[in-house]
């Protein structure tokens, strides 16, 4: 049996949960801007403030619904949807034009979302259209699968960046082959067309250092971070929900029952965190199902670019043996001011 609670394999599930203890740096308020107080919908007909087109490649129906406001899962057949001919490889694309210049601050993607990851995303920011260079990359998985897909999307943070049309390419689902099914598309942002419109803090003249504040945070809990991971894994936002009962593992970050278990100790399953930025970590608690067990193949490590090629920080590395017994008030590693954006834990079947 392979499980872990706030990270569990068992040979039919396996579910993960982390929280991170890191100082943070403390953010200014921003102030009123010249084009609104805070962002609004860009994209939805009725509340954009220009009507918005949308494109897409060979093969995509119903492709005017990325914005009709439905983001009901049971409503794929009449949303835009694809259905041969797509691989991880070659994904499938829609292209949103907003019709003009846009200060962009987020932007959620829905697609078909009962314990479902999708291959070959990407998202990218243009402010020309062109793609070709000059765009702006807000989320990448190459060929591998992207976080999994909820009911409320998933949001992705854009610092304020300024453009026009929104690319996403999306291939098949980790239950599915050649066909993608998408929901809905919301861009949020500011009704301007330029960041200088927008009256960004300035520090105090006589600031002259970032407060990091006297005692570590809780950066991760119920906090809206982009979580991948290996394939085979379901809910993997759950990793940073603060559920640590073992008995609620079948919502945790586990493996479904219609995806074949492969996790061995020398090749074991991963899940990565991106911070969003770069923190000063301090400690690190891992909770995995906790009933008596303890888990081989297991690494846990930092990196401040996300390559994980050597550059990387390890703060704990069983190799292919076992682990520490798993409780259930987790294991604390205790990080010593590392600094570091990305952490990834890898972890095989328990004992």
């Amino acid at each position: 049996m392979t499980r872990t609670l706030l990270l569990s394999l068992s040979p039919s599930r396996v579910f993960v949960g982390l929280v991170f203890l890191l100082s943070s740096l403390l953010v200014p308020i921003l102030s009123q801007t010249t084009c609104g107080t805070t962002p609004i919908d860009l994209s939805t007909p009725g509340t954009a403030p220009l009507a918005v087109s949308v494109t897409g490649s060979t093969g995509f129906s119903y492709l005017t619904a990325l914005t009709d406001g439905n983001t009901n899962t049971a409503s794929y057949a009449t949303q835009p949807i694809v259905t041969s001919g797509v691989t991880c490889a070659a994904p499938a694309w829609v292209k949103m034009d907003l019709g003009t210049l846009r200060v962009i601050t987020s932007i959620t993607l829905w697609h078909y979302y009962p314990d479902r990851r999708n291959c070959g995303q990407t998202l990218e920011i243009s402010d020309t259209g062109v793609f070709g260079g000059e765009q702006v990359s807000i989320l990448n998985t190459g060929s591998d699968y992207g976080p999994t897909e909820y009911s409320d999307g998933n949001t992705y943070p854009v610092n304020n960046v300024v453009g026009r049309y929104i690319r996403h390419f999306i291939g098949p689902s980790n239950s599915e082959t050649a066909q993608v099914r998408l929901l809905e598309m919301k861009v949020m942002g500011y009704p301007c067309s330029s960041s200088s419109d927008l009256n960004l803090p300035t520090a105090p003249p006589t600031q002259t250092q970032t407060q990091c504040g006297s005692s570590p945070i809780d950066l991760t809990t119920n906090q809206n971070l982009l979580i991948t991971g290996s394939p085979q894994f379901s809910y993997l936002r759950s990793l940073i929900n603060g559920v640590t009962d073992a008995a609620l593992h079948s919502t945790q970050v586990f493996s479904p029952t219609f995806i074949p278990l492969t996790a061995t100790c020398s090749s074991p399953y991963f899940v990565t965190i991106d911070l969003g930025t770069l923190r000063v970590i301090t400690s690190i608690t891992v909770w995995h199902y906790y009933s008596d067990r303890r888990y081989c193949g297991q690494t846990l490590e930092i990196s401040d670019t996300g390559a994980f090629n050597n550059e990387q920080v390890y703060v704990m590395n069983s190799g292919s043996g076992y682990g520490p017994s798993e409780y259930s008030d987790g294991n604390t590693y205790s990080v010593n001011n590392v600094v570091g954006r990305y952490i990834r834990h890898l972890v095989g079947p328990s004992s």
